[in-house]
């Protein structure tokens, strides 16, 4: 946001100079390139519409709301965070009432003194690249954190059989952010013999391993843990055939990634092709054909080297009929 407030104010400063100069019946072919490239800079951020008025001052839109004309020069701004309310906070720290998402841009419009603020969505450009890759990053971390919590969870559940008073948890885990919170209990941490591993809580049976072979088969045993899913009586998982197991979610997780990661990277590959045949096409029409120029050289020093021939003779042929002639 910050480059592109920048880009159009030197929008605004080329449109006051391009004005100047129209009125006084100059062209400022200097201006109206670097006026090109500022407008192709900004373009490549987000998609914008603009257009020229007689004096070729550029007024540009973006989803329908100004960002520039001959009057008027509104600021972008971008949703930095969200609040403990759900309410978008943007760079300039204003708390926006609107619904919007982190890394969203917002219009920032002045009313007769009155600051305004209008979310705009993106069709294309580099903003709305990072605000994809945005969502997908949100997911997936949404998608890690459910499983980290109910890995934590599950696991628990065997370890202390089902909160039994005599059990332990395992894991400590929070319901916010549960990927970045696991972690194992600090008691066991402190005293692994807490670690309960037979049918006993307190590991009354030396070599007794049923309890911790039942968590690790958590790995490949489909359960739903919504329902009843663990007998703390017969110490015996209920699986359902209409769920999954645990670690299936985190290697779909994995594959979606990867799925995802191979769509951007092909689709990044035509874009690229697109752009390379679209930048040709606006060099054929506003840039110099090399080939052309050196034509175009070639010809005017035929030309010169012709006049100078003719030139020489004339001059030679002067020289003859007045000093040599005798006349």
């Amino acid at each position: 946001a910050v480059d592109a407030n920048s880009t159009l104010k030197q929008l605004e400063d080329l449109n006051h100079q391009i004005w100047q100069a129209s009125v006084r019946g100059y062209t400022p072919n200097d201006l109206l390139d670097t006026q090109d490239q500022l407008v192709n800079k900004l373009a490549s951020q987000g998609d914008i519409k603009v257009e020229k008025d007689k004096y070729n001052r550029v007024s540009i839109t973006m989803d329908e709301q100004t960002l520039l004309n001959e009057n008027t020069r509104n600021e972008i701004m971008t949703v930095a965070s969200l609040n403990d309310s759900g309410e978008a906070v943007l760079s300039d720290e204003t708390t926006l009432t609107a619904e919007a998402k982190v890394g969203q841009f917002v219009i920032k419009s002045d009313n007769e003194g009155t600051a305004g603020y209008q979310p705009i969505s993106l069709d294309g450009g580099s903003v709305k690249g990072t605000q994809d890759a945005l969502t997908v990053i949100d997911d997936m971390q949404a998608g890690l954190d459910q499983f980290a919590y109910d890995f934590a969870t599950a696991v628990n559940t065997i370890h202390s059989n089902n909160g039994d008073e005599d059990g332990i948890d395992f894991f400590t885990v929070s319901e916010e952010g549960s990927a970045l919170s696991l972690q194992v209990n600090q008691e066991i941490k402190k005293d692994p013999s807490l670690i309960v591993t037979g049918k006993s809580l307190n590991n009354e049976i030396a070599g007794d391993g049923s309890r911790a072979q039942l968590i690790s088969s958590l790995k490949n045993t489909p359960i739903n843990l919504d329902g009843d899913w663990y007998n703390e009586n017969t110490m015996k998982i209920n699986s359902d055939v209409n769920s999954s197991a645990l670690f299936d979610s985190y290697n779909g997780m994995v594959t979606d990634m990867g799925i995802i990661k191979q769509q951007s990277d092909n689709m990044l590959d035509t874009q690229e092709g697109l752009m390379a045949l679209l930048e040709k096409r606006r060099e054929s029409v506003s840039g110099v054909d090399i080939n052309g120029e050196v034509t175009d050289m070639i010809k005017y020093s035929s030309a010169f080297q012709a006049n100078s021939k003719v030139l020489a003779t004339l001059s030679e042929m002067l020289d003859t009929l007045i000093n040599r002639t005798g006349v």
